[in-house]
């Protein structure tokens, strides 16, 4: 429950407190100090509990579900053909012995193709940082500023997000990024690892990020 309310609820409710504290505490009122406090607070957790429900619904019920569906169609139904094997809401792969994620997803309201190739975080009896990170993504950072051909990293992940308005791109399109991407975990000494051991292996990588994140608190 605790996970729940941070991820859904708790950052909306703090943008809305700092949203309501500025335009109503700043503004001359016939109500006390007090009373526009409690105004704002209820009005911060009001707005907070409609879209955190709606968020959480959006995540958990609508968007599973809305992503099974687009699993039906092009580009999915062709990665399929090729070897692709539905996995929950998204189709996994093997591209140059690389465990690629292949799922529909909306940022921004906009729809697209994001495409994950994953790798093991463990190099050299430890697991990779946010510094190994950060170069990794600096090194293999396009100069085209005008190509829509950035990466995201994380620590155990390369990915790309491909966005399109009425057609989605082909799954030869797909392949070819995702060819790409695995072509620079390869350059970059990154070992594969299969989907199964990702996943076993993630929570001593979520424990990790939360240590480094105290550390530099401490710091």
């Amino acid at each position: 429950m605790k996970a729940i309310i941070k991820q859904y609820y708790f950052i909306p409710f703090i943008g809305f407190l700092i949203l309501f504290s500025l335009q109503g505490l700043g503004l001359k009122s016939p109500n006390t100090f007090l009373e526009n406090t409690l105004i704002v607070i209820g009005g911060a957790l009001l707005l907070s509990l409609i879209v955190g429900t709606i968020y959480y619904f959006l995540d958990t019920k609508w968007g599973p579900s809305k992503r099974k569906k687009k699993l039906l169609k092009p580009p999915f139904s062709d990665l399929l053909a090729a070897g692709f094997q539905i996995q929950e809401d998204f189709i996994l792969g093997t591209i140059d012995g690389y465990t690629v994620i292949v799922m529909f997803t909306w940022p921004g309201g906009k729809s697209a193709i994001q495409v994950d190739v994953l790798f093991d975080p463990r190099i050299s009896n430890h697991l990779i940082s946010m510094e190994d990170v950060d170069q990794l993504e600096k090194r293999n950072k396009r100069s085209n500023l005008w190509a829509n051909n950035s990466f995201n990293w994380t620590r155990n992940s390369i990915g790309h997000v491909m966005e399109y308005t009425f057609k989605a791109p082909s799954h030869q399109k797909v392949l070819e990024k995702s060819k790409e991407m695995t072509g620079i975990l390869m350059r970059e000494g990154l070992r594969p690892i299969s989907y199964e051991k990702n996943e076993e292996i993630m929570p001593k990588l979520v424990a990790a990020i939360e240590r480094e994140k105290k550390e530099k608190k401490l710091a």
